[in-house]
């Protein structure tokens, strides 16, 4: 069997194994009643971006801070093998196809790559063009440039193992491309863009290609890619019982001393100091707790003007309901069933451990609206 013959079966596998499990969430009514009306809107406000730019991203913001979002958008992702665990007993012994699957893998990965890039500055177009002046030269550049940043991203985390280096070298290409985006013409920028992507592509197709040591490093970022879906379903999923991971011993920035919070001592303030710090201790809760406000001051800053306040009031809805399920679960855990509390002094600790955590990120995302509407108008 050739590469050809397996790379197409497997792609196919993958295809219907995806679109399953999408299918286990988007079934009819979710189809009709949210995913075509939110492609409708979404196609509305497009069209309406090229003709009223101004209410979607003020001309006082600098091209920086768009560049910036941009490289932010280009960072995750990986290439593809299409490799599976049982070729370690035949497929890896057949080098010549066992090569040709993860040239041609790669191939298809850095085409995904290209559609997802043009998806990308399709949907800024609208920002480049009417508020910094892009030319169509100028917008397929900067699509190369951010493209050539999203190889390299994805190269240093195939070939460095170490975090922090990884980190160090991640940091060091995003100045480069800063750099190179907003100082270098537009000719030489495309030169450096194709010469970078040049290099890059050689040296996954012809060398990282032509390697069978990582094969199981290659196997685990397969089935992280191909599960990737379940995971996100999983992640957002409140009936689900998530792991808390590895629990903090101190929260990362405050309450790190565990002291009383309260300087009055009382059933109440006890057990709102121990639901809090047992929520500052949690990683999942705090990811999904800063993941939402992130996504809130992302929307606040591209929506139109009056959306914005429409989306800070959905805000304000969800992570009150968020919240409150949260707290509901801090309260199940089985500590609490070795050292029971009054059930009655249960409302007055939500009331305030919802007016420290609800009321601090409200009056940031307040704040966020506040300024973005100004400098909208």
């Amino acid at each position: 069997m050739s590469a050809k013959t397996i790379l197409q079966q497997r792609l196919t596998t993958e295809f219907r194994f995806q679109l399953n499990v999408l299918r286990s969430v988007v079934d009819w009514v979710v189809l009709l009643y949210i995913v075509v009306p939110f492609l409708t809107l979404a196609a509305f406000f497009y069209v309406d971006a090229w003709q009223n730019v101004s209410l979607y991203w003020s001309d006082s913001i600098p091209f920086f801070a768009l560049l910036i979002v941009l490289l932010i958008l280009s960072v995750g992702g990986n290439f593809r093998t299409h490799l599976l665990e049982a070729d370690v007993i035949f497929l890896i012994h057949l080098k010549s196809v066992y090569y040709k699957l993860k040239q041609y893998s790669f191939l298809v990965s850095a085409i995904k790559i290209g559609f997802s890039m043009a998806l990308k500055i399709m949907c800024l177009a609208p920002i480049l063009v009417h508020i910094y002046d892009f030319s169509m030269l100028d917008t397929s550049i900067l699509a190369l440039e951010a493209s050539m940043f999203q190889f390299l991203v994805m190269t240093i985390r195939r070939i460095y193992r170490n975090t922090y280096v990884r980190g160090l070298m991640i940091s060091g290409a995003a100045v480069s491309v800063v750099l190179l985006v907003l100082f270098v013409p537009s000719v030489p920028g495309l030169f450096v863009s194709l010469v970078g992507l040049g290099i890059i592509c050689y040296y996954h197709a012809f060398v990282m290609t032509r390697t069978t040591s990582r094969f199981y490093e290659e196997v685990a970022i397969e089935d992280y890619e191909r599960f990737r879906y379940i995971r996100l379903i999983l992640a957002y999923s409140t009936e689900v019982e998530k792991s808390g991971g590895k629990q903090a011993s101190h929260p990362a920035f405050v309450f790190r001393r565990s002291s009383p919070i309260f300087k009055t001592p009382s059933k109440e303030n006890g057990l709102t100091t121990l639901v809090l710090k047992a929520f500052l201790r949690n990683k999942s809760m705090v990811s999904m707790y800063a993941q939402l406000m992130g996504l809130t001051i992302g929307a606040i800053m591209i929506t139109p003007l009056w959306y914005k306040w429409l989306v800070l009031i959905g805000f304000s809805f969800f992570m009150n309901s968020w919240l409150k399920a949260t707290f509901t679960k801090l309260l199940s855990n089985p500590f609490f069933h070795v050292v029971p509390y009054d059930k009655q002094i249960t409302d007055p600790v939500w009331a305030q451990f919802k007016k420290m955590i609800y009321l601090s990120s409200f009056f940031v995302m307040a704040i966020v609206a506040i300024v973005s509407t100004m400098l909208s108008l």
